[in-house]
């Protein structure tokens, strides 16, 4: 069975509404024998990934049998997973949140929900790429994934073990990125310097978001 946002899907997502708490869409079911709709599903997520993550929950257990209003209420009381847009704590009334974003789809899918419920505030991604091995094949497509941020702190990149060459330099990809994305752009050289500018721009209407798979979850959680 397929499902996500085209209407030849098996499970069909459509009339999504999403809030700066929780996320609200009916999913339209055709598979062999069964046609109906279930309206008013609720995640307390944000993001179209996680959106179609629930909904390939929802087709798992609707293809065993599991109740309708069972299935609505899981996905209502789910509690989300560690480093999905997990809200940290605020400095100066600005929130702080984490994800794992790592990817260029995971990362273009997360700014795409955050700009839809933060429309006016300045959203402020601390981004660490994870692989130089990522960086160097998807350096274009990381260029163009942060279309929907206002401003990046560029942090080094954790090699994960890795020990090759990037093959350019680190600086022309920060303008690249710049560039593509049309947003403001900061490097950090490390942990420290990363507290130093937070503490220089934590004012005014902002988000911040720290995405990365390395150890940026941990610089992030040590900010407060």
């Amino acid at each position: 069975y397929t499902y996500g946002l085209s209407k030849n899907s098996n499970f069909y997502i459509f009339n999504i509404n999403q809030n700066k708490n929780f996320c609200k869409f009916d999913v339209s079911i055709k598979i062999p024998g069964k046609q109906k709709i279930i309206k008013e599903l609720k995640i307390p997520l944000l993001g179209m990934h996680n959106i179609k993550n629930a909904t390939s929950a929802l087709a798992v257990a609707f293809s065993i049998g599991v109740p309708d209003n069972i299935i609505k209420l899981g996905l209502k009381n789910f509690k989300g997973v560690q480093r999905r847009f997990n809200f940290l704590y605020k400095i100066n009334q600005i929130p702080f949140f984490d994800d794992y974003a790592h990817h260029p789809t995971e990362i273009s899918s997360l700014l795409d929900g955050v700009r839809k419920v933060y429309k006016k505030e300045e959203i402020v991604c601390i981004f660490q790429p994870h692989r130089i091995s990522r960086v160097k094949r998807l350096k274009k497509e990381f260029s163009n994934c942060f279309k929907k941020a206002d401003t990046i702190l560029l942090c080094p990149i954790y090699k994960a073990g890795e020990n090759i060459k990037l093959g350019f330099s680190y600086q022309s990809f920060a303008k690249f990125l710049a560039k593509n994305s049309d947003v403001n752009l900061i490097m950090i050289k490390n942990e420290n310097e990363l507290k130093k500018i937070i503490k220089n721009i934590s004012f005014g209407n902002k988000i911040f978001i720290a995405m990365g798979a390395g150890s940026i979850s941990s610089w992030i959680r040590r900010l407060k």
